[in-house]
Order: C-alpha cells, then sequence, then structure tokens
C-alpha cells in the first residue's frame, strides 16, 4: 500500500498538469456533472487534484472530496479553497462510515445520506468493490435511490487510446499555434505516460488499470444492490479522430 501511495504521490503533479487541460478529459469530468445534476450533496469519492470536485462546485453543488494520498488531497484543497460548499477528508475510501459521536462531520468531515457520490478514475484501486459498494449503503453514505457514478480505464486498450490521443491533440496544438506546446513540456508528457505504464502493468502482470473490466464493474453495481441507469463510453473527437478510452457507468441504489 506505501508503495502504490508513493507512485500516485509521484503520479498526481502529471496528472494535474495533463488531464486537468486535456479536453478529452474534460469531456469525461461533464459526463459525471451531466449525470449528477440534480443532485445537490455529493461525495466525491478518490477525488485526486481535483478537477471533477471543482467543476461540481461551480455548478452550485456541496462537495465533500475523500483521498488518501497526501499530494492529492493538498491539491484538492489548494483547488477548491475558495469555495464555502467544499470539505475535504483524507481517509481511505475502503474503510468510510457514518459519523459517530466519535466520528463527526465537525470533526472529519463527512457527512451522512448524500445525494450522489462520484468515483472518477480511481474505480481499480480498490482491493474488494463490492463490498465497498455495499458499504456505502450500508453506512447510509449514500442514500436511499441516490446515484453513482463511476468512470474507468478499463484494460491496457484503453490506456494505450488516452496517450494515442492525448499526443494528437499535442501535435495538434503545436500545428495550429506554430511554437512549442504551451500547455505541457516533453518532461511532463514522459512523465505521464511512465506513469501509466506502471499502473498498467509490472514484470508483466496487470497491477491496476486493467484489474476490472466493464462487466466486472457491472456486476460489482448489480451484487452490491445498485441498479444500472447508464453504461456508456464517452466520445471526444481530437483532429478529426474519435477517442472514447473511458468506460462510464450511472447506477441507482435500491436497497
Amino acid at each position: 500500500m506505501n508503495g502504490q501511495q508513493a507512485l500516485i504521490g509521484e503520479y498526481s503533479v502529471y496528472h494535474n498538469r495533463i488531464l486537468g487541460t486535456f479536453p478529452g478529459y474534460l469531456c469525461l469530468i461533464k459526463a459525471h456533472v451531466t449525470a449528477l445534476a440534480n443532485c445537490q450533496n455529493i461525495l466525491d469519492l478518490g477525488c485526486g487534484p481535483g478537477i471533477l470536485s471543482e467543476e461540481l462546485l461551480k455548478n452550485g453543488k456541496r462537495v465533500t472530496a475523500i483521498d488518501q494520498n497526501d499530494a492529492m488531497i493538498d491539491l484538492v484543497r489548494e483547488r477548491c479553497k475558495q469555495y464555502g460548499s467544499f470539505s475535504s477528508a483524507k481517509a481511505n475510501l475502503e474503510t468510510l462510515h457514518k459519523p459517530d459521536p466519535r466520528y463527526s462531520f465537525e470533526k472529519v468531515g463527512i457527512r451522512m445520506s448524500y445525494d450522489a457520490a462520484a468515483l472518477h478514475n480511481v474505480y481499480y484501486w480498490l482491493q474488494d468493490p463490492p463490498a465497498f459498494l455495499r458499504r456505502l449503503a450500508d453506512e447510509d453514505l449514500i442514500k436511499m435511490n441516490g446515484l453513482l457514478t463511476i468512470s474507468l480505464l478499463a484494460g491496457k486498450n484503453d490506456a494505450d487510446k488516452l496517450l494515442e490521443a492525448i499526443q494528437v491533440f499535442r501535435q495538434n496544438h503545436e500545428e495550429e499555434h506554430g511554437e512549442d506546446f504551451i500547455l505541457w513540456n516533453e518532461s511532463d508528457f514522459e512523465s505521464f505516460s511512465s506513469g501509466i505504464d506502471r499502473l498498467v502493468a509490472q514484470d508483466g502482470n496487470v497491477q491496476m488499470i486493467g484489474r476490472y473490466g466493464e462487466e466486472d464493474v457491472a456486476g460489482h453495481l448489480v451484487s452490491a444492490g445498485y441498479a444500472i441507469i447508464e453504461k456508456s463510453r464517452p466520445v471526444y473527437t481530437v483532429q478529426g479522430l474519435d477517442f472514447c478510452p473511458f468506460a462510464f457507468f450511472v447506477a441507482k441504489r435500491i436497497r
């Protein structure tokens, strides 16, 4: 676990710089925000640098951002500190529980019965997804009929498609502006690509990205008491090419 957290911390800076400015990633953020349009109080679980949290806050939502990683929680707090409806907590997602006298909202920043929760590209970090999904309901962290949105890269091919799309976007931007790429430097892109590769495989074995496919996620949701409302792959276009590397789910708690 410490090794995983070190990798996430190292990856956080490049994740923030590259994905935070990449139109294809922002298209996925929009899918979460659109799906949660009718929800007011939202848990951003595994919030990372806070790109989704900030967009939800801009849309007038009350957001509690949760992340276990020190670097990521520092980024989201800095990004969202100006919003009065923002709170955050550093916590392990798989041990979250409802407030009690020793674990009050005032102490840790987590409420009961959120309208919805978002899992934006964090699902493959979960050790036991069905148990985690049941926990959200059993601990009353998501209210009955509350929504859950999930996005993830569901395999090495998805990761390769994401890197391809980012590279095409980078090249197109250079051609349009006739200058060096102004959003990221070469070392940013190389470090980001290396981080993705390390998440996909280590010594030839799948490590994180790819450990759960789309059918796995669908099965986890149903077994944990959720009804799947939407299963899709948001499409975005870069220089006339369509890309859709991210699987996206919207589900409702029904028990």
